[in-house]
């Protein structure tokens, strides 16, 4: 008869003890970022587990860090149709916050949970899966915590694509929707109220990206830089520069300025509701530039690289207090330029391969006069332009300051400035409503004092 190396009662201690000690059960949360990108994360499923995790977990071929994290009671949403519940996620290095930053908000991001015991990781067939979306996110301080309140999909948006139950079609043209009283709220490429910053903070020499799709250069160059700041309308853009060498023309390029990256071919137009004319030899208005990364030398000598071409369209001094139109096209470090007599505030660039046409009017409700029209091989032959405000001067050594107020920046090609009409487009812009539980196009009835504009948080 064989023998064995242990007993039968050493067999049931043993078997007993893997009972009543099972491996930990692990929550495995994935959060789906617009970018495309993941943030992962795992803990134990009972928050009264005792005991540590390795610093990084390997689960369906990816790796998940640990992290504290609090899952929620479920509850039934207001609309009584799915459950949701909050997870709080350990945010002690920031990650979370800098997320909701990056991307403004992280609702409607894909979230994927799985439930699996520790010692069966190797086979995500062992999990149990569920996916939901995040239907709000916030940051929570002390302790600094990833607050995300999670809700299921909706049962019968799944079965039948929400656009069956939305308007084919909005009622609204795109093109009025600067029109009081238009329901198309979607602010295109300009500023607005609800979109305010202050560009200063932060601000250095180089390029930085701003919130809601604006970028800034020698920002450090200003001493007020911000949409919306006191005396100024709410959507309006205020900049004043410092003291500092603000010069633009041949390598120099050194003015504060905004804008956005637009490929192609574009049309958009600006009004400098206010100038401020203290320093010689002035200048406020359009820049289209090229992507060449300006250069800072110490002293301020101009850079030698790199090359770079752009296009100043607007207003300068007319040395007897006054102001008039000017223009200034510079092709690889080498500018030339022209006055025009006019006094027109409301300004225009139209872009057509390498030719921009530059437009003026004097009032809101006359047609756009043609002032120049220009050829920049080198600038035209770029497919991005950095299309923007800017201000500056070529009194080099002026202690005095340049500053100007911009209404708006508005594109009727280029950048964001049409729409097809139906709710893709309407996702695309940001600009939705709650239409019977499901979002949809905004209506057609006309806007009521006190009522908030849609598709706007």
């Amino acid at each position: 008869m064989p023998t064995y190396p242990y007993t039968i009662t050493d067999f049931l201690k043993g078997r007993i003890h893997i009972l009543r000690q099972p491996s930990p059960i692990l929550r495995f949360y994935e959060l789906k970022l617009p970018d495309g990108a993941f943030y992962r994360v795992v803990d134990f499923f009972d928050a009264r587990a005792g005991g540590s995790l390795p610093n990084k977990i390997p689960f369906n071929g990816v790796e998940f860090t640990a992290t504290p994290f609090n899952v929620s009671d479920r509850e039934e949403d207001v609309e009584g149709g799915t459950d949701q519940f909050t997870v709080s996620i350990e945010d002690v290095f920031h990650v979370g916050a800098a997320l909701l930053w990056q991307f403004d908000g992280l609702d409607g991001c894909v979230v994927n949970e799985w439930i699996c015991p520790y010692d069966g990781i190797g086979d995500v067939g062992n999990a149990q899966f569920q996916s939901y979306e995040v239907v709000s996110s916030s940051i929570s301080e002390g302790p600094d915590l990833l607050v995300l309140t999670v809700g299921e999909y909706n049962i019968v948006e799944r079965i039948f694509p929400k656009e069956f139950y939305d308007r084919n079609r909005c009622p609204n043209e795109y093109v009025n929707r600067f029109i009081p009283g238009n329901r198309c709220s979607y602010p295109s490429n300009e500023f607005d109220e609800k979109r305010t910053q202050d560009y200063l903070v932060g601000g250095d020499e180089k390029v930085q990206q701003r919130k809601y799709g604006w970028w800034t250069q020698r920002a450090v160059r200003t001493g007020l830089f911000r949409v919306g700041p006191p005396g100024v309308s709410a959507g309006g853009l205020g900049i004043v520069s410092d003291t500092a060498f603000i010069r633009w023309e041949s390598e120099d390029r050194y003015g504060p300025n905004i804008f956005r990256p637009i490929t192609g071919d574009f049309d958009v137009h600006t009004l400098v509701s206010s100038l401020l004319q203290a320093r010689t030899k002035w200048m406020a208005g359009f820049c289209i530039q090229d992507e060449a990364d300006a250069v800072s030398f110490p002293g301020e000598n101009p850079p030698v690289t790199p090359d770079s071409s752009w296009l100043l369209w607007g207003m300068t001094d007319n040395t007897t207090g006054g102001r008039q139109l000017f223009v200034r096209s510079t092709e690889t470090n080498v500018s030339s330029s022209a006055v025009y007599a006019f006094t027109d505030l409301y300004l225009r660039v139209k872009r057509t391969g390498v030719t921009y046409e530059l437009f003026s009017k004097n009032t809101e409700a006359e047609p756009w006069t043609l002032r120049a029209s220009i050829v920049n091989d080198v600038l035209g032959a770029v497919p991005v332009n950095r299309v923007g405000l800017f201000i500056g001067s070529d009194n080099i050594v002026g202690t005095d300051t340049v500053g100007a107020v911009f209404e708006y920046i508005r594109f009727t090609a280029g950048g964001l400035p049409a729409c097809l009409q139906v709710f893709s487009d309407c996702v695309l812009h940001d600009n939705t409503v709650d239409f019977n539980g499901f979002q949809g196009i905004p209506d057609e009835k006309p806007t009521v004092e006190n009522e908030e504009p849609p598709g706007e948080e």
